[in-house]
């Protein structure tokens, strides 16, 4: 189970990578939460979780990746099961159920779900690598990823539902399908994405609308969000306002400074030189 040659082999310049960008990533949300009270200890929460999530990255380093493949069909269970779970006692916040509170932890389980359609899904080609051509081998693929989407659009979360499906793009591409297929398979998702658009959420239908058709007069209601956004990241200019010196973050124009739109945030303490950088 354990393969202590790993080490070997193990990409220490990437994992450098992650603590940098972690550590810089607590610095950011101690800046955009300052004098924010009710938001005082999400920075040592998140140390914890960094601390704890680079733990993990470690040990499951020195788990030989062929049994993972082992636990592939448990892990695609236990992810259903999750999510079903969620559905039926998951705390409603923002008209979605998404997360469950587990030992005072929350947990929002379509993010583990990421990660372990990348494990079947990678498991699933590796068996067919011979029939990958096959339409056959590619519908089960889809099937097999509908399988666990259909769970997380009745939270009802249409993003992460498009993330996974983009994974799923992405590993049929890997695994050697040529583009032009997946091309094909992007237009006959975009005319069923159009057929069912109907069918969404009303609030999903709004954000999609606003995002193709901005009303470039609105300053408030549903363009708020997005146009407080860009002007933090124009604020910022080449240079940026300095680490803290935020006149939109720290002025609270900017909301949910510390999770959704923490780019601006960014943008505007260390401007457009250093969001490159990052």
């Amino acid at each position: 189970m354990f393969n202590r040659e790993v080490w070997r082999h193990f990409d220490y310049w990437l994992f450098g990578a992650v603590v940098t960008l972690s550590i810089f990533g607590i610095t950011m949300i101690r800046s955009a939460i300052a004098g924010n009270i009710d938001l005082a200890t999400i920075d040592r929460s998140q140390t914890i979780f960094v601390i704890a999530g680079l733990f993990i990255i470690l040990v499951v380093a020195m788990i030989d990746y062929h049994y993972w493949s082992s636990l592939a069909r448990l892990l695609y269970v236990f992810g259903i099961v999750f999510l079903i779970i969620i559905l039926l006692i998951g705390n409603l916040a923002f008209g979605s159920t998404r997360w469950i509170v587990i030992a005072g932890i929350n947990i929002q389980p379509s993010e583990l779900v990421k990660i372990i359609m990348i494990i079947v899904l990678a498991d699933f080609f590796a068996h067919n690598k011979d029939r990958i051509h096959d339409i056959r081998t590619i519908l089960s693929s889809f099937i097999l990823t509908i399988g666990m989407v259909i769970w997380i659009l009745l939270q009802p979360n249409l993003s992460t539902s498009i993330v996974i499906m983009v994974i799923w793009a992405a590993m049929l591409w890997l695994s050697g399908l040529p583009v032009k297929y997946i091309a094909i398979f992007a237009v006959v998702g975009i005319v069923l994405f159009a057929i069912l658009f109907p069918f969404l959420e009303q609030y999903q239908q709004e954000r999609i609308f606003n995002f193709i058709f901005p009303d470039p007069n609105a300053s408030y209601g549903d363009n708020y969000n997005v146009e407080q956004a860009l002007i933090t990241i124009g604020s910022g200019g080449w240079f940026g306002m300095g680490y803290g010196h935020g006149s939109q973050v720290q002025l609270r124009f900017l909301k949910v400074r510390h999770t959704d739109f923490i780019f601006a945030s960014m943008a505007e303490e260390f401007g457009f030189i250093g969001t490159v950088l990052v």
